[in-house]
């Protein structure tokens, strides 16, 4: 089975997993992006918008308990 990798990003002391990047110059409705992407958070950066959903809780789990 093929996955794609989750891209993480740690901002304001909280965990978001990176939904989408998108160009400004493309002028996306941002309130429409958040709605179908399911995120609460927009970061800009050099002329990109990162659509972030933000981890309420993490819990690490030992892999060798399941193979």
């Amino acid at each position: 089975m093929f996955t794609i990798p989750t891209t993480f990003i740690d901002y304001n002391q909280g965990l978001y997993i990176l939904k989408r990047v998108i160009k400004e110059s493309s002028r996306p409705i941002l309130d429409d992006w958040k709605e179908y992407l399911n995120t609460d958070t927009v970061l800009k950066k050099d002329g990109l918008l990162y659509f972030l959903q933000k981890v309420d809780e993490a819990q690490l789990v030992e892999e060798d308990k399941y193979v």
